[in-house]
């Protein structure tokens, strides 16, 4: 496996970044802002969906708010006894009641989409931050390359040895692929409820 290939597999194999640069920390570093648009993007999306849900939420405040008004208007039609009010009523509750149910059930379809995205977004920024790390580790280890190589000529100009920078890096980057446990964190409404969680823990103990 060449080294285009190994930097491939190591940094974009969830990302399906395509290379575009020849020098193995240029090509790491279009990876790390390739990744950073495409969380940019799933930011986007997310907030749209949060948006989306909260218009939901509200259509569903207003069919329940009119489901009770009809529920009103049918005691009261009943109390008269006016046949045709009362199967208006009636039709009407009917409406408003699948309505609510439909709305509902959006609702709820929406929360879990909503924790499933957070938690992919959440994943796609721990990804950012490793690669952001072995980004580092790259740079520190081709820098440590180029010391060496200058050192070595200062020090035993009378060796003919030369150091292959490629070479190095492609033992480096055999050791960057070995898979790394990554700690995921949760996102923002689920940190929110686990917070909540503890407040009510610490008042219990209290």
């Amino acid at each position: 496996m060449n080294l285009l290939e190994r930097l491939k597999y190591t940094f974009t194999t969830d990302l399906g970044i395509e290379t575009r640069e020849e020098n193995p920390v240029a090509r790491l570093n279009q990876y790390v802002r390739d990744a950073e648009v495409q969380t940019n993007e799933a930011k986007a999306l997310l907030t749209r969906h949060r948006q989306l849900k909260q218009t939901i939420e509200e259509q569903l405040a207003q069919a329940t708010a009119l489901l009770e008004k009809r529920q009103q208007q049918c005691l009261l039609a009943e109390q008269t006894g006016e046949e045709d009010l009362i199967t208006f009523a009636h039709a009407e509750m009917t409406v408003y009641t699948n309505r609510v149910n439909m709305l509902q059930q959006s609702v709820e379809e929406a929360t879990a989409t909503i924790i499933r995205l957070e938690q992919k977004y959440e994943a796609m920024k721990h990804k950012i931050e490793d690669m952001k790390i072995r980004q580092l580790q790259l740079m520190g280890y081709e820098n440590n390359i180029r010391a060496e190589r200058q050192m070595e000529a200062m020090l035993h100009p009378e060796s003919k040895q030369q150091l292959s920078t490629k070479e190095e890096m492609e033992r480096y980057l055999d050791l960057l692929q070995t898979p790394q446990a990554s700690t995921i964190e949760v996102s923002s409404s689920l940190e929110e409820r686990l917070a909540a969680l503890e407040g009510t823990k610490l008042a219990k103990k209290a």
